[in-house]
């Protein structure tokens, strides 16, 4: 199973943790600059559902002498060009001229394609115009269809093949609106699009989350609060989001990089170990995370 990183989350930083452990203003200040929110490199990394059968053609294991499916991000005929790059694919509808483009194929874009057809992403996550057949099943935030059908804008997608829902098209800085009241919270896998979610708020230090693969985290720099899927990493492990570590705890920058650590109760800190203390590190309210004991 892959787990989906937040685009939007925050590494806390526990600045005085690291001012116990470092006393060197040089490498405290080197270790804090890229605690912001990471919407490249391998962040929030989704699942998509038709990556199941994104085998690769360029072997020509059906000796077909023709590009077979020209919006399908495959090497059909093995001739080393893919889709619309294929001169086969010339008089196709999904390469005629039109204004189909990752700038339109949001939930609330203007049509850009011929009668019949919608614009939306190919196996590659290529802008490309597919027949409207793709588009009418599913419902946003909820189940896909038999064939993986999602309405317009959005695609069917998830922490796994047998945990799919239609998450709709955003992009944190140019499109980050989301139907229904949806967050743009996650990155699609190998493309510079977002997803949006639709998310239950949360307690972090109850993790009350409803579904068990979930857990609750900080989903947006304002302090808001959702359940997301749960990573399994342990307090003091490496991290790089918040939900790469288990349900329960968050990613804190210290001296030694980026760490998992526990949520506690600022003044109580009964989730902390005898070593540690419950320390403030940013959340908001009584909410901390567990740290050296100073």
């Amino acid at each position: 199973m892959r787990t989906l990183r937040l685009i939007m989350a925050t590494v806390f930083v526990l600045s005085f943790m690291a001012a116990a452990c470092d006393d060197d203003d040089s490498n405290n200040t080197n270790n804090t600059t890229n605690n912001t929110t990471n919407n490249t490199n391998n962040t929030n990394n989704t699942n998509n559902t038709n990556n199941t059968n994104n085998t690769n053609n360029t072997n020509n294991t059906n000796n077909v002498d023709t590009e077979t499916d020209c919006a399908d991000g495959q090497d059909n005929d093995g001739d080393g060009l893919i889709d619309c790059n294929d001169p086969d694919c010339d008089d196709d509808i999904a390469c005629s001229e039109s204004q189909c483009t990752l700038e339109t194929v949001f939930y609330d874009s203007e049509p850009t394609c011929e009668e019949g057809f919608v614009c939306s992403v190919n196996q590659s996550y290529e802008a490309t115009c597919v027949d409207e057949s793709q588009t009418s099943g599913g419902t946003f935030y909820g189940d896909c269809g038999s064939g993986g059908e999602c309405p317009f804008g959005s695609i069917c997608a998830g922490t796994s093949a047998e945990d799919q829902s239609c998450m709709p098209f955003c992009q944190a800085n140019s499109h980050p609106d989301c139907p229904e009241g949806g967050e743009c919270l996650y990155q699609l896998q190998d493309s510079t699009l977002n997803l949006c979610a639709l998310l239950e708020s949360c307690d972090l230090l109850l993790q009350d989350c409803e579904n068990a693969t979930e857990g609750c985290y900080v989903i947006s720099e304002d302090g808001s609060t959702g359940c997301v899927a749960a990573g399994d990493k342990a307090a003091g492990e490496t991290c790089a989001a918040p939900n790469e570590c288990f349900a329960g705890a968050t990613c804190v920058s210290t001296s030694d990089g980026n760490i998992c650590a526990t949520y506690c109760e600022i003044g109580v800190g009964d989730k902390c170990t005898e070593t540690e203390t419950c320390m403030d590190a940013g959340l908001g309210g009584d909410i901390g995370v567990c740290g050296p004991a100073q």
